[in-house]
């Protein structure tokens, strides 16, 4: 039997299109107008971004991506608001929280870190074989081998490990 939320959540999927559409829109205008790339043209970031959107909207494949990767986004948003909240009920200072959070390369570390997580699933859904990694010859094949290795990740993990404990210990003295 069919629900008002099936029927909705249809509807919606029909303009599935729209919606990458202006998202693409308005994150690539808000980086052109925050970067200044044109100096203060609004009209030429408008124009650039427009363009740029329109080439996502007329390649089906990223146009999927982005599909697959805008509710991993949201859910992600919702969830550091909801804990942004949570702590401004607890009493912390909201020009306590705006510096930690702009100033603290650890949770810009793990911001980034969480993006590009969940971008890679949302590729991994478009290409389900981009990160299968095998024994075939081949740039791309020897690339996903190295990084997904033990020893390449370890050796990452104890550098960003020790390039916090460095800069710990000198911001110390």
């Amino acid at each position: 039997m069919a629900t008002p939320l099936d029927t909705g959540i249809g509807l919606l999927s029909n303009f599935s299109f729209i919606f990458s559409l202006i998202l693409i829109y308005v994150v690539v205008f808000a980086v052109l107008e925050k970067t200044k790339f044109l100096g203060s043209n609004k009209g030429g970031h408008a124009l650039i971004a427009l363009a740029i959107s329109f080439l996502f909207l007329f390649v089906p494949e990223i146009r999927r991506i982005v599909e697959a990767f805008t509710p991993w986004i949201a859910v992600l948003f919702i969830l550091l608001l909801a804990i942004w909240v949570s702590f401004i009920f607890l009493g912390v200072k909201e020009e306590t929280l705006t510096e930690k959070v702009t100033k603290d390369a650890v949770f810009i570390f793990v911001l980034v870190a969480t993006i590009l997580i969940l971008f890679l699933i949302a590729m991994n859904q478009q290409w389900p074989n981009f990160l299968l990694t095998t024994n075939e010859p081949g740039y791309w094949n020897a690339i996903k081998r190295v990084v997904t290795s033990s020893r390449f990740l370890g050796a990452i993990f104890v550098l960003v490990i020790g390039a916090y404990l460095a800069r710990y210990l000198y911001e110390k003295k």
